[in-house]
């Protein structure tokens, strides 16, 4: 009988050298840092299209992966039903955001689907939206996210907090984070830095955890984290405000690892930053995230791959870019110069933080 209590029965099918690989290879990925680096440098080689396989397949690939294909798997499959183990065929088809790339995905999942039925080496099969899974991931680490802020005290509310920043201050950041969303996306634009998890995004705008992950779960854990927990533990400690400002955008924007949004959340993080810092409140700085995050969303739902990586100069002309653009920087300077006199002047860093909400 087949028992997993005893590894010897369990690692049967492995041999000795296969289960030392296994043991270094989970030696290694149990760092998190070092995941995430991997993952960094993998991206930037896929994109230049330097050859990794020779270093995946006999790693990472085998530990994880039946196989690329059906015929692949069918291996695996054979050898461990030797061993008296069936199988789980845990697949995953995915293909471009495009109508060839979608019917192409459609039909290997039910080329799938049909090499399951009927297999007796399978104990089962299951398929799943690469994009749905990692939406619904992201909205379960946010709330756990949250809790874990709250619980521990790294951010404070009370019953007021929600109150303290007035409609008016709230109407008229609006326009100051519009303004500054404009120009950081022209700037991005013109730096031509990869975009390497696009087609991620694309998949996550199509599916309702998607959206939920990207348009209210992001801007709400990284308003809570980024201003009201880094940026006033910073101020509480001691820091000057501009300073507090200028690390906790800087870490907005590392931690999106992604070189094309790294600049983009930089600078928006400042502008958070600084709203978080005059109010005291994280809402002034939530409301932006969410129209940002919303807008860029919808763009991502309703528009082809071509018409994504369309520049703005390209879509609207030089001219009307620069005549936006130059609005903008009017706008926001206009707007921070009123926003500065007009709000009342930041309490004392403890102040702040125990009204971050």
């Amino acid at each position: 009988m087949l028992d997993f209590n005893n590894t010897e029965i369990a690692f049967s099918a492995k041999s000795q050298s296969e289960l030392k690989n296994a043991y270094l290879l989970f030696n290694t990925i149990k760092y998190p840092w070092l995941v995430k680096c991997a993952s960094v440098v993998s991206n930037i080689a896929l994109n230049i299209h330097f050859p990794l396989g020779w270093a995946v397949k006999p790693t990472l690939y085998k530990q994880f992966v039946g196989g690329e294909t059906l015929q692949d798997c069918t291996k695996a499959i054979d050898h461990l039903r030797k061993f008296n183990v069936r199988s789980t065929l845990d697949f995953s088809a995915e293909g471009e955001q495009t109508p060839e790339g979608i019917q192409a995905t459609f039909e290997e999942t039910i080329r799938s689907i049909d090499f399951a039925k009927g297999n007796d080496n399978l104990a089962y099969a299951a398929g799943k939206n690469t994009a749905s899974m990692t939406g619904l991931v992201m909205v379960l680490a946010g709330i756990a996210m949250i809790w874990h802020l709250i619980y521990f005290k790294y951010v404070q509310f009370n019953k007021t907090s929600w109150t303290e920043v007035p409609a008016k201050t709230i109407l008229l950041s609006i326009p100051f984070i519009i303004a500054a969303m404009f120009i950081c996306n022209v700037a991005s634009e013109f730096i031509e830095l990869p975009n390497l998890v696009e087609d991620t995004f694309i998949g996550m705008s199509r599916n309702v955890f998607g959206i939920i992950a990207i348009a209210v779960m992001a801007p709400l854990v990284e308003e809570l984290l980024f201003r009201g927990a880094i940026e006033g533990h910073f101020l509480q400690t001691g820091k000057r405000p501009g300073m507090a400002i200028l690390l906790s955008a800087l870490i907005f924007g590392l931690i999106h690892v992604n070189p094309a949004q790294v600049p983009f959340a930089f600078c928006l993080g400042l502008v958070f930053g600084w709203l978080y810092y005059r109010t005291g409140s994280i809402i002034p700085g939530m409301i932006g995230h969410f129209l940002n995050n919303s807008l860029a969303t919808i763009a991502m739902a309703t528009s082809t791959q071509e018409e994504l990586n369309e520049k703005t100069v390209d879509m609207i002309g030089a001219t009307p870019t620069y005549i936006l653009l130059a609005a903008a920087i009017i706008i926001l300077v206009g707007m921070y110069f009123y926003l500065n006199k007009h709000l009342p002047q930041p309490g004392t860093p403890s102040e702040i933080t125990n009204t971050q909400a």
